[in-house]
């Protein structure tokens, strides 16, 4: 009994292209921008929670049935939907079976989500459709490939058809688990309905439907012929009351109302067909008009919404102008009454009786003008040698803190080759020149000891070279450093003599005048004006010449 449950169990359908053992029959997706398409499940991968033991056997079946090559490259989809499994244990990531398809009609094979598979297959109901109705303001094309054409079309609905065989072959095969059911009750049973809708034969199945419609059409026209027959049959027999006349002129005058009839049964076919075409025509230029309408009120429509933002661009444009324009004339009122504050300090106190104003504009910074002045015309005229590192020089190097200030300052002075690096145990670093290395005495052989001097003489070369380069940049950077403080010297010795310049009024020294200055010129008799004897003593101030 076991055996021909198993056997029954292992057999395929034959809409599997490897003659594959189906477990259901779904629609599924490659990803979630392809549409559905009908399908087969020859393999399933699920969580531990979700597993049976079946699944892995139909699986292994399956897969053994494939190909080496196919087999191979499915093997990377595998992994994929392991790790994915793996990961799902550990949290990380959503929880889904996978399951490996046959899509029929292409027969081509792959792993695919939980999420991109309907359980339910029903060859009457297109999801993709429903997809398509259902999302109104997108446009989806409802076919597997980029293109919809007639070949896509056709395939759909031959993969839609093998999909309804599948399943019920699956079914007949659940319903006779031993496979012990004859086949010839089942034919007693489809011959007994007498509705002959399953009376197919294989030559039949295997036209085409181009072939079926040409038979069809061949049968139609043979039909048709005989109608015609009897009915210009049934004409001459109402024309001549019964009496068929079979003389040569009987016979021509039958010709002709055959003729006639023919003619006119023609013509109504031409009026037909051409009340068709017009329709047909009526039809397409109403399709027409209504597209060009459409097409014309999208125009419309867009250019509308474009003068709306245009106008709304403008009005912002115009907002942002009218704030940049109110920003710069608030700057400028700042500015303006920053400079009247500061010319009111500088210019608008009112001096005192003698003439001196009542403060000093910004002591702080003339002072600090005048010690900086004072400080660099010292540094020209002596080394201050308390100043210098002289005097740190001595202190171990272990003892120095290297993010402070002076070991900063030291480490500079290192890299710039003005001081010797410290070693490791607070002296002079050993540090061994790269010629120094190569001995010139150990060969034995005048050959090696000549190569061995011709690449001590290349690295002393190189390092003289080196050497230059770097005493070249360093002449620069000393000529470069002269120019910027002679630079800041002078602006020193501009800044202190600004600020070491009185802007305050001076006192006028008061002078007192002698006796004799203080007699005037009396007119003689003629009106004419005489010097008096006194001197007269004119005191002014003049600061320019005093300072």
């Amino acid at each position: 009994v076991i055996v021909p449950i198993y056997e029954t169990g292992c057999r395929g359908v034959n809409q599997s292209s490897v003659w594959g053992c189906m477990a259901a029959a779904i629609w599924a997706r490659e990803s979630s921008k392809r549409p559905y398409w009908p399908s087969i499940v020859l393999g399933i991968l699920a969580p531990e929670d979700q597993s049976e033991e079946w699944h892995k056997a139909l699986t292994d079946r399956n897969e053994q049935r494939l190909p080496e090559k196919l087999r191979q490259e499915l093997q990377a989809g595998k992994r994929k939907a392991e790790q994915a499994l793996r990961r799902q244990s550990t949290g990380k990531a959503e929880r889904m079976s996978f399951f490996l398809v046959e899509f029929l009609g292409t027969h081509e094979f792959i792993w695919v989500r939980e999420a991109d598979i309907i359980e339910n297959f029903d060859p009457d109901d297109d999801p993709n459709e429903n997809i398509a109705a259902g999302n109104i303001t997108k446009k989806r094309k409802n076919v597997r490939s980029q293109g919809h054409t007639p070949h896509s079309a056709r395939l759909m609905q031959n993969a839609i058809e093998e999909g309804r065989w599948a399943m019920e072959e699956f079914e007949m095969q659940l319903n006779d688990t031993c496979g012990d059911i004859s086949d010839d009750e089942g034919e007693g049973k489809s011959n007994s309905g007498g509705d002959g809708e399953d009376n197919y034969s294989f030559e039949i199945l295997c036209e085409s439907d181009d072939e079926a419609d040409e038979e069809g059409s061949d049968g139609e026209n043979g039909e048709s012929s005989d109608a015609l027959a009897v009915e210009e049959e049934i004409t001459e027999l109402l024309s001549t009351e019964g009496l068929l006349d079979f003389s040569v002129s009987g016979r021509k005058k039958a010709k002709q109302r055959a003729a006639a009839l023919k003619k006119q049964r023609e013509e109504a076919k031409k009026a037909a067909k051409k009340r068709e075409l017009a329709e047909k025509a009526r039809k397409k230029a109403d399709l027409e008009r209504k597209a060009k309408a459409e097409v014309k009120k999208k125009k419309a429509e867009a250019s509308k919404l474009e003068r709306q933002r245009m106008t709304e661009y403008k009005k912002e444009l115009k907002e942002l102008e009218k704030r940049r324009k109110k920003r710069a004339r608030d700057r400028d009122r700042v500015l303006k009454e920053e400079e009247r504050k500061a010319k009111k300090i500088k210019t608008g106190i009112t001096p005192t009786k003698g003439g001196r104003r009542p403060g000093i504009h910004d002591k702080k910074g003339r002072a600090s003008s005048i010690v900086n002045g004072y400080l660099s015309r010292l540094s020209q005229r002596q080394d201050l040698k308390g100043l210098g590192l002289s005097s740190v020089m001595n202190i171990p190097a272990a003892t120095i803190e290297t993010t402070g200030l002076l070991g900063m300052t030291l480490a500079f002075r290192a890299a710039a080759g003005e001081i010797d690096m410290p070693g490791a145990t607070g002296g002079r670093a050993n540090t061994t020149r790269p010629w120094e290395k190569i001995d010139t005495t150990k060969p034995t052989s005048a050959e090696e000891r000549c190569k061995a001097l011709e690449k001590q003489m290349e690295l002393l070369r190189s390092a003289i070279e080196n050497h230059s380069k770097k005493n070249e940049r360093r002449r620069a950077l000393i000529n470069k450093a002269e120019e910027e403080k002679e630079a800041k010297r002078k602006k020193l010795a501009i800044a202190e003599k600004k600020a070491r310049r009185n802007d305050l009024g001076q006192r006028k020294k008061s002078v007192k005048k002698p006796e004799s200055a203080k007699e005037e010129k009396k007119p003689d008799e003629n009106g004419e004006g005489k010097e008096s004897t006194g001197i007269k003593v004119d005191i002014v101030a003049d600061d320019e010449e005093k300072k």
